[in-house]
């Protein structure tokens, strides 16, 4: 059993693109290697808060992510306007990377693989708030992460395979597919994939880790190729540190 220093493990990509399958997938497949968990969305992602929970988190951002809270607070303002809901929603948005970060502390497992968490939920809120503005993901999107190592993984695929996948499924919490209106869908979409391109070269100037892969591929063949790469990251010898991410382009 390999024991990395605690990794989360993030799925990125366009709505459609297999990430939940693969998701699910690898961290089957991880079991051999690493002590792996797969939290439900409502543990992490649009998680139902008592007022206990929210002053726990809210006194919790004084160890670490106030200065994140508060800039994501200033730049709401900035752009919608003082208002009791403009601060009310950005304050409460601003609590998921702790919501996270407390799911974690709790848990002993070593790497927490999550199908798609803030980056996803950024862009999704970024396209219906803020006119897809990339300023607002790129610094929101990517919230530190104490003691934790961030890995990104984006399944690349086709904007047109992605639109036909999501006009034949039902997922009811996808807003902008209601009606199953394809040209609706492909703006959407394409809005997507600007924020997407652009927070991957946010990934790497930053120096985290992305691995891309290929959302046509097998799913074995991306379980397998993750792996390797999982391996490489949690290795102990020179140059193991930190897995380069592909080319981007």
């Amino acid at each position: 059993m390999i024991a990395p220093r605690d990794i989360i493990l993030e799925f990125i990509g366009l709505p459609g693109a297999g990430k939940t399958t693969l998701a699910c997938a690898l961290a089957a497949g991880l079991a051999p290697d690493f002590d792996v968990a797969l939290p439900g969305r409502g543990d992490y992602r649009r998680k139902k808060l008592t007022r206990a929970d929210k002053l726990r988190l809210d006194a919790r951002s004084l160890a670490g992510l106030l200065p994140y809270r508060l800039a994501r607070l200033w730049h709401d303002i900035r752009v919608s306007g003082l208002g009791l809901w403009t601060v009310r929603n950005s304050w409460g948005q601003s609590r998921y990377p702790l919501v996270l970060l407390e799911h974690a502390s709790r848990a002993t497992r070593r790497v927490l693989v999550l199908d798609e968490w803030l980056l996803h939920h950024t862009i999704d809120e970024s396209i219906r708030r803020y006119e897809a503005s990339v300023a607002f993901a790129c610094k929101f999107a990517i919230a530190p992460t104490p003691h934790y190592r961030k890995v990104y993984v984006c399944v690349n695929i086709d904007e047109a395979v992605a639109r036909d996948r999501i006009v034949e499924q039902d997922q009811p919490f996808r807003a902008f597919a209601e009606g199953k209106n394809p040209h609706r869908i492909g703006e959407v979409l394409a809005l997507w994939h600007g924020q997407l391109h652009a927070l991957k070269s946010e990934i790497v100037r930053r120096g985290l880790v992305l691995i891309e892969v290929d959302g046509n591929a097998p799913i074995d063949t991306n379980v397998a190729l993750l792996r390797r790469g999982l391996r490489q990251i949690a290795g102990t010898g020179a140059g193991a540190e930190r897995l380069p991410s592909r080319d981007l382009h």
